[in-house]
């Protein structure tokens, strides 16, 4: 594969290094063998992963150690099995298809041992592989732009609310009416005697109209209007209805729950005009916004 010598900077960027200090004091400049002479045996794991088990034979690792011995450089028992084990993992990322995303990862807490000589030297790792993927020809791609159409009361619907959400709030100690803000906190069972509830505290949201869902910090709660007018802050009751599917990753399903609702705090908004609106986005009439 790398044509008698191997090259510190052979293939790139390399993967993120084991726990271990593998590559420490490494030699800049690593002894020239045929690579094509380490054996790599791959098995296909699920989940694309691969085992691998590569061998340098003891001719090979011979030639490593007379190389190091002539550059006067250490190598001891574990500095050796490091770089023995670093040859194996590069060696084995080259003859890949596609390079790995993740790197390597090994199941012990080091290097195998060196071989007595005469033996090979064979280290086993783990190693992502890229999936097999197939992109579809573009001439059977269908490209659909959804087109909605802007009503003039979905504009007038839009600027009301640029007016309410820019203006001021004040406590509200009263019944609670549309376009009102609550504060609530909402308890619910999961099942079970013995499990805790969930409880979702202060979740905030703005009574848009009857039959709108009420945004609780942008989770929708359908038919919760209906429900909230005419409370105050200090009260709680209890719904029935399902649980929003944003919540806990939508594993409560579409079963109705008993929720239990306590309204903590209302505020009643007022409304700026629609000509401070207009200012604000810098447009020089409503139209044009």
């Amino acid at each position: 594969m790398l044509g008698g010598l191997y090259a510190e900077d052979q293939f790139g960027t390399r993967p993120a290094p084991p726990p271990w200090s593998l590559l420490e004091s490494l030699p800049v400049q690593t002894p020239a063998i045929d690579t094509e002479e380490i054996r790599v045996e791959i098995e296909t794991l699920p989940d694309f992963d691969q085992k691998v088990r590569a061998t340098i034979p003891a001719d090979c690792i011979r030639k490593i150690v007379n190389r190091l011995t002539e550059g006067g450089m250490e190598h001891d028992d574990r500095r050796l099995a490091g770089l023995l084990t670093k040859i194996c993992v590069d060696e084995t990322i080259a003859r890949q298809d596609a390079p790995p995303f993740w790197g390597q990862a090994f199941p012990g807490d080091g290097p195998p041992p060196i071989p007595a000589e005469g033996e090979d030297f064979t280290v086993e790792f783990l190693l992502d592989r890229m999936p097999d993927l197939k992109v579809p020809a573009f001439d059977e791609i269908t490209i659909r732009k959804p087109v909605r159409e802007i009503t003039s009361e979905m504009v007038e619907g839009e600027i009301a609310s640029q007016c309410i959400e820019s203006g001021s709030s004040e406590i509200h100690a009263g019944p609670i009416e549309i376009n009102d803000r609550v504060v609530v906190d909402i308890k619910f069972e999961i099942g079970g005697d013995e499990s805790e509830p969930v409880v979702l505290r202060d979740m905030t949201g703005r009574l848009l109209a009857d039959d709108a869902p009420v945004l609780l910090n942008g989770v929708p709660f359908p038919g919760l209007a209906a429900h909230l007018q005419g409370r105050s802050a200090g009260e709680t009751f209890l719904v029935t209805m399902p649980v929003p599917a944003q919540i806990e990753r939508g594993r409560h399903g579409d079963a109705d729950h008993g929720l239990e609702i306590t309204i903590s705090k209302v505020e009643r908004p007022t409304p700026i005009s629609v000509d401070e609106v207009v200012a604000m986005y810098g447009s020089p009439r409503a139209a044009v916004l």
